[in-house]
């Protein structure tokens, strides 16, 4: 059985083969985001739409022709729209590349930009690294609950979460930077995907600027923790703590 990586090796090829072929999709998107800022469940909900193929994060790994690639990539599928996830750091530390150039080259590609980031820094940290130590970064099933029901709790290294802080608003800042001048639509996971009451509206969002039909959406996967941060974290007092101390106590009190 192939592993992941030797799976992306052979549709990269292929994506290289299809660069040199007319492109059959009308239109690209690219979600340009961090991780876990609700890019597989915004994936999912527009997968509902028989026109559209969103793609996983294509650029994990290095490639020689990232932009020939993802042009390939674009001509693999038979859909009238094809999109994928890109993170900042895949463009810039594992392709190598220069994260405004590589947008702005995209975009006179005729691909649209969808920017998707998250608010509170401290969940979106806390939700990284809760992923590493479950080893599962989505579900539809109840994996992070013990015979119980209840959810397991897990100690954070404090250090290791403030260094995710400070890399998350860096992330922010270099991300509005390479997107100066840019054309894009911007979602944020608090206000646009967060509460199921918010997908239909927000993949209507995102099919207007698309050019497309309104279809119904749903998703199949559940959220892995619950607000309460007390409920996931076995250390919660020494976070707090921490918090405190970095003058970061306001993404505590966000919702």
């Amino acid at each position: 059985m192939l592993t992941e990586k030797q799976q992306f090796r052979i549709q990269t090829w292929n994506a290289y083969l299809q660069s040199f072929i007319r492109c059959r999709s009308d239109q690209k998107f690219m979600v340009f985001a961090q991780g876990r800022t609700g890019s597989w469940l915004l994936r999912d909900l527009l997968n509902s739409h028989p026109r559209v193929h969103a793609d996983k994060e294509v650029l994990q790994w290095p490639i020689q022709f990232p932009r020939r690639a993802l042009l390939g990539l674009s001509s693999s599928y038979n859909t009238r729209v094809y999109g994928c996830h890109v993170q900042i750091k895949q463009i810039r530390d594992v392709q190598g590349k220069n994260v405004a150039e590589f947008l702005s080259y995209l975009h006179q590609q005729d691909w649209k930009i969808i920017y998707l980031r998250r608010n509170n820094y401290l969940r979106q940290s806390v939700s990284s690294m809760l992923a590493v130590q479950r080893r599962l970064w989505k579900s539809s099933q109840t994996e992070h609950l013990n015979s119980d029901g209840v959810e397991y709790k897990y100690t954070l290294d404090c250090s290791a979460l403030l260094r995710w802080l400070n890399k998350r608003q860096i992330y922010r800042k270099q991300e509005q930077l390479a997107l100066s001048g840019l054309p894009f639509l911007e979602l944020v996971y608090e206000h646009d995907l967060r509460g199921c009451d918010q997908h239909q509206k927000t993949a209507e969002r995102i099919f207007d600027y698309l050019g497309l039909d309104s279809v119904t959406v749903k998703s199949s996967l559940k959220r892995l923790g619950s607000n309460n941060l007390v409920e996931q974290i076995e250390n919660y007092e020494e976070v707090v703590a921490m918090l405190e101390s970095s003058q970061q106590m306001h993404f505590l009190d966000q919702i």
